[in-house]
């Protein structure tokens, strides 16, 4: 991943992730400066990510070494990963480096799919039961119905999106898991607080 990093004086570009000692060094070229905007290109999965590419994001010149663990976590990011992250950051669910930082191990709870053909989207379609009307699949169905309009339905009945022709996802669902998540978390809070 190429970063470019900018203060009100200096301009640098470098490729992430590095060694630590290259990130002291850039940290020292960085010296008396407070915060940094950051940009990212080159990225593997770059043309999955096209949201992330847009981004500026200011950080504190310390949250080097969090940059280039992002790199990190960014590059390994499988397909459905990067195709999740991009929806949520579309959608604007989710924002800003430290968001996404928090995000990127939680990636498997945005509901997404990989469908390679028609006939394999609208068998998805019918024996996951996500569309009314649509509630078994036979060949003869694949001839009257074509994937991309039924992902076009399912983005306006369940709220979904297509992504790059073969990936729908619902981002608005990961809403649900992370408000599941706070009210377990609310109720461990309570029961540790009924203990003392």
């Amino acid at each position: 991943m190429k970063a470019i990093i900018e203060t009100k004086e200096k301009r640098i570009y470098v490729y992430l992730p590095i060694e630590v000692e290259i990130l002291n060094d850039i940290l020292q070229e960085l010296d008396g400066q407070s915060t940094m905007q950051v940009r990212v290109g080159n990225l593997r999965k770059e043309t999955l990510l096209p949201t992330l590419i847009d981004m500026k994001m200011t950080l504190m010149t310390t949250d080097i070494f969090k940059l280039n663990r992002f790199a990190e976590l960014v590059e390994s990011l499988d397909d459905m990963e990067a195709v999740a992250l991009n929806c949520l950051l579309y959608q604007e669910i989710i924002n800003g480096f430290d968001e996404i930082m928090d995000t990127i191990p939680e990636l498997d709870k945005v509901p997404i799919w990989y469908c390679h053909d028609n006939r394999e989207m609208i068998k998805f379609v019918a024996e996951e039961g996500l569309l009314p009307g649509i509630t078994y699949y036979d060949e003869a169905l694949q001839s009257l119905l074509d994937a991309e309009q039924v992902c076009e339905y399912l983005a306006y009945y369940r709220g979904g999106m297509l992504m790059h022709a073969r990936f729908y996802c619902e981002p608005f669902r990961f809403l649900d898991f992370k408000k599941q998540q706070e009210e377990e978390t609310e109720s461990d809070a309570m029961k540790m607080g009924g203990m003392t």
